[in-house]
């Protein structure tokens, strides 16, 4: 396993089925369209969205790539409360706030799939982590959630 974890896998997969979902919306264009939200709604929404997430990325980001390349198991700020905020922000946060702006329900379906694909592939790099790391990472992971954070860890 590489630093890029499942990452490639449930990337490819997920552009695969975003460029699906867009091909859907513009030949049944204006069925998924929609219209009863003001589109100022949805842009501010959007922006609120990706601006939690992609700042959550580039933290999950620096923080996962200096433990890797130290080969410690990475428990510590953004990791203490999420085991997997690299695939959380994009499944919850930056790709539905990009995806709003398109103002189509089909493509909303694009997290709904990302998330579900997420729970399908994420077996095999806790499978790595798990015989990296041992107990260590078993204590973690009953310690804390795959992509739900505990917010309340951040306060004790």
């Amino acid at each position: 396993m590489t630093i890029w974890g499942i990452g490639p896998k449930f990337a490819l997969f997920s552009i695969v089925y975003f460029f699906c979902t867009l091909c859907v919306h513009f030949i049944f264009y204006p069925v998924f369209v929609i219209e009863s939200v003001p589109y100022i709604v949805l842009a501010i929404l959007g922006v609120i969205l990706s601006g939690i997430g992609i700042p959550i990325w580039i933290v999950s980001a620096k923080t996962i790539m200096k433990g890797f390349s130290e080969g410690i198991l990475v428990t510590k700020g953004i990791y203490s409360i999420c085991r997997h905020p690299l695939y959380g922000h994009g499944i919850f946060f930056t790709f539905p706030g990009i995806l709003i702006f398109f103002k189509s329900y089909i493509l909303l379906t694009l997290p709904v799939f990302m998330y579900l694909l997420f729970r399908i592939l994420i077996p095999m790099e806790e499978k790595y982590l798990e015989k990296k790391f041992g107990n260590a990472y078993l204590d973690y992971a009953n310690s804390v959630n795959m992509v739900f954070p505990k917010f309340w860890k951040l306060f004790a």
